[in-house]
């Protein structure tokens, strides 16, 4: 998949691909994008840009089309229409193929492609889908999957880029040929300029469990007894009809809004006008972002939260307690010195670390030995 900048969902893959690419073009790195994804051009006019349109719900069968799990599948295999037509394409000549995720069936296609015609590959391991744990089907067929096409999508591949210790974990039940730690990077240049307030607490992610939301709401209601506070959710999935009705249950509704639309360029001012991001569950370019802005974050305690913005740039809490989680909250709101040590921390962690412009330079390498020994 790669992003655009009218996008109205970027993911964290999304923005990932779109940065990189811009990096890449920086230092005069000619750059194609193949995306089975549905969102738009790439946003670059340097860029060949190949989009191919994916399987919808209205696709499936007529007898399965309103059975939950065969919804969300599709919605998440991105598994393009024309696929001999994609893989013919992947067939031309390029000096090395980038895939970006091992649990998607274009990555497997892309792999295929990539060896069919000789060309080298990098696959950068992004996580694993966990916004479809709670089907039960998904986790029978990832049990099949793993040591057949996740397999071969991640041993076939020439290098494979590792953003995370929680990826290394993940390299564990596979045999890749050889590994490379690059953290996710982020471009600073979208915070400049920024005016900041302190207008609500923010949640920026998708609606699924794995990500906690419903937490969010339930602090909300904790924190809203203690300050005068409004709450922002901004995201889409499918747990957005029970948190509004959570919200209304808990008698919040009024300080709670909605919004499920807000394209790439927009997010900087989104999160320039929060006293604090809350992440609860599992995060990633949300906390790169706040970061970036100077926003105090309180963050679920989990491995992959914290490496993306070190260990003393947030307060973490268990993910699982909600008075742990409001009264961070209420802290930060409180504590104006509080807020400012964090965010400068963040902000640090940052621009040594996850700034672009320091670590593109590590995936061209990537790229130069790959070519010097094929």
């Amino acid at each position: 998949m790669t992003p655009s900048l009218d996008m109205v969902h970027p993911s964290g893959i999304d923005v990932h691909v779109y940065e990189l690419a811009k990096s890449l073009l920086s230092r005069e790195v000619e750059v194609a994008v193949y995306t089975s994804g549905k969102r738009g051009k790439s946003g670059i006019s340097e860029v060949e840009f190949h989009r191919f349109p994916i399987y919808s719900v209205s696709d499936l069968p007529f007898f399965v089309r309103n059975i939950e799990t065969f919804r969300t599948l599709i919605r998440r295999a991105w598994l393009p229409v024309h696929t001999r037509t994609f893989f013919n394409e992947l067939n031309r000549e390029h000096d090395i193929i980038h895939i970006h995720g091992h649990e998607y069936p274009v990555s497997f296609l892309a792999m295929l492609a990539a060896r069919n015609a000789g060309i080298p590959t990098v696959l950068t391991i992004h996580g694993i889908e966990k916004g479809l744990e709670h089907l039960s089907s998904f986790r029978l067929l990832r049990k099949f999957a793993r040591p057949t096409f996740f397999s071969f999508v991640v041993d076939s591949a020439n290098v494979v880029v590792a953003p995370s210790g929680q990826v290394l974990q993940i390299l564990e039940r596979y045999k890749p040929r050889r590994v490379v730690r690059i953290p996710h990077g982020i471009s600073l240049e979208r915070f400049r300029g920024l005016k900041k307030c302190s207008d609500y607490v923010l949640y920026l992610g998708r609606l699924f469990p794995v990500k906690g939301p419903e937490l969010f709401v339930r602090a909300a209601s904790l924190i809203s007894e203690r300050v005068d506070a409004k709450f922002l959710i901004v995201g889409y999935g499918s747990q957005r009809p029970y948190l509004e009705k959570l919200a209304e249950t808990l008698g919040i509704s009024k300080k709670v809004s909605f919004v499920d639309s807000v394209p790439y360029d927009v997010v900087p001012k989104v999160m320039a006008a929060a006293s604090v991001l809350v992440a609860p569950g599992v995060s990633g370019y949300s906390l790169l972002e706040a970061a970036s802005v100077g926003v105090p974050i309180v963050s679920g305690r989990i491995g992959w939260n914290i490496s993306c913005i070190g260990r003393d740039s947030a307060i973490y809490v268990n993910p699982k307690d909600v008075k742990e989680l409001a009264e961070a909250v209420v802290r930060i709101l409180t504590d104006e010195n509080l807020a400012k040590e964090l965010s400068n921390k963040a902000r640090r962690f940052i621009e040594f670390h996850r700034n672009w412009d320091t670590l593109i330079s590590h995936y061209i390498e990537v790229y130069n030995s790959i070519l010097e020994t094929n």
